[in-house]
């Protein structure tokens, strides 16, 4: 394989797709808070599977143009470089972690106003009125915790994989013999923790939710549900 097609190896691959679901799992929460009343309508088998198919198609782009950028390097590499490394960052980490953001922060607005709205009508059903603003507290506060998580797992590695594919002389040519183990070793540090937002959703429901992390160890250790009485 010709070094410059080396180069684009990593653009193709699924950390991509599931920065995607996370972002639809973000616009999912926010639906579900701002109109509560129209989830069965909304939430179908069919807006699911359109829902995974676009969020796959989003992250098969970068796909054809790391093929082309490698066949036609001679000929357009020039221009092609630059257009394919910025495609791929929008794709991977900015228009993905925009939105997850952008509805994270709306969602909680949606929260705290539904909050003060509950405090101003009063308590008719107070008990059910708390256990279902405690659920919605720990769901933003799940959501915020991964959120957060993104942002320190993604970024770093984002930004120095750029100056990795935007400044090729300048990092394996220029710099001195020294400097260039170093780089490569903060590159792959940053990589490896990029590649734990693959199952980011994992990580932290098994972190703050008791009921999915008994369900999980139940799950493998192959032990029945303990039936109520």
């Amino acid at each position: 394989m010709p070094r410059e097609l080396c180069r684009h190896q990593n653009f193709p691959d699924f950390k991509t797709f599931s920065h995607w679901i996370l972002a639809f799992i973000c616009v999912e929460r926010f639906v579900s808070v701002r109109y509560p009343f129209q989830k069965s309508r909304l939430y179908t088998r069919r807006a699911t599977f359109l829902s995974v198919g676009a969020a796959f198609t989003v992250s098969l782009v970068p796909f054809p143009c790391s093929y082309l950028s490698g066949v036609y390097f001679n000929f357009i590499y020039f221009y092609l470089e630059a257009a394919v490394s910025i495609l791929y960052i929008l794709i991977y980490m900015i228009l993905p972690g925009g939105l997850i953001i952008i509805f994270t922060i709306l969602t909680a607005r949606h929260l705290r106003r539904n909050v003060r709205h509950r405090e101003t009508i009063g308590t008719q059903s107070e008990q059910s009125s708390r256990r279902s603003v405690t659920m919605e507290t720990q769901l933003t506060r799940l959501m915020f915790v991964t959120v957060v998580c993104f942002v320190l797992f993604t970024f770093p590695w984002t930004f120095i994989h750029t100056f990795d594919r935007l400044t090729w002389y300048g990092t394996y040519t220029l710099i001195c013999t020294h400097v260039n183990p170093l780089f490569e070793n903060i590159f792959l540090t940053l990589w490896a923790f990029s590649v734990l937002n693959r199952a980011i959703n994992f990580y932290v429901y098994c972190a703050y939710a008791k009921l999915f992390r008994d369900q999980f160890v139940r799950l493998i250790c192959c032990t029945k549900t303990e039936t109520r009485r």
